[in-house]
């Protein structure tokens, strides 16, 4: 069975139209919304309440963002109106498991020849490559991420986003000049330009402590981000 998501026709200014935007694309709040973008939560909720008026260029990035016409955000009119694209099914590599933990050592094998699974692809995301992993531990169970389940991801670098608190990402460092590569899950707070915590966000206590991340840090082996949680799968 499917489903195509349409917007009401009640909506009259763009405050209305990027709240419904962002509540059809399954955001559950406005500053989900702003953080998975990377814009600034402050403006975003202002944005969106009306409080503030947005131009152009802004609009032109939140329709990027919801896949809606920025014409149909700031004057209800446009190709987009108004209409969000039902979930597309594709085929997804299965390239693994991620440790939601410890580190977990890649399997080159399964990155080569990958077990595909039946998913909808994120339409966010048109040009960047997708994927799936099995998470094994318990290091995100406070965030509904437990053992079993399948996490779907995007290519960080292909996303086009910048880093903001709240986002989970898939984190790889790279040992022995890159011949061992080791991935895991955790949650991230910016600290400052540059500067990242890393953290797991568990129930159990052995797992508290954050990875740094700091842009030019050249000490130890090399941490990259290259995978952001679009979803978390449960399985029965």
């Amino acid at each position: 069975m499917h489903y195509v998501r349409r917007y009401a026709h009640f909506m009259e200014t763009p405050a209305d139209r990027l709240k419904a935007a962002r509540q059809k694309s399954g955001y559950e709040t406005a500053k989900a919304a702003a953080e998975a973008m990377g814009a600034t939560v402050s403006t975003y909720i202002q944005h969106e309440s009306g409080l503030r008026g947005y131009p152009a260029k802004t609009a032109a990035r939140y329709g990027k963002f919801f896949r809606v016409g920025p014409e149909w955000l700031l004057y209800g009119r446009g190709a987009s109106d108004p209409v969000i694209a039902e979930p597309v099914l594709q085929a997804l590599p299965l390239l693994g498991q991620v440790r939601a933990g410890a580190w977990l050592s890649l399997d080159d094998t399964v990155q080569d020849d990958p077990v595909m699974r039946t998913a909808a692809v994120d339409p966010r995301y048109p040009h960047a490559k997708q994927w799936l992993r099995e998470v094994v531990g318990d290091s995100m169970d406070a965030r509904g991420i437990t053992s079993g389940d399948l996490v779907h991801l995007v290519d960080w670098a292909e996303s086009g986003l910048d880093l903001s608190t709240g986002q989970i990402i898939e984190v790889t460092r790279y040992r022995d000049d890159g011949e061992l590569r080791e991935v895991t899950l955790k949650e991230v707070e910016v600290k400052g330009p540059g500067s990242f915590l890393l953290w797991p966000r568990s129930t159990n206590p052995r797992w508290k402590d954050p990875i740094v991340l700091n842009g030019g840090d050249d000490d130890g082996p090399e941490v990259k981000v290259t995978g952001l949680l679009l979803a978390s799968i449960r399985r029965f």
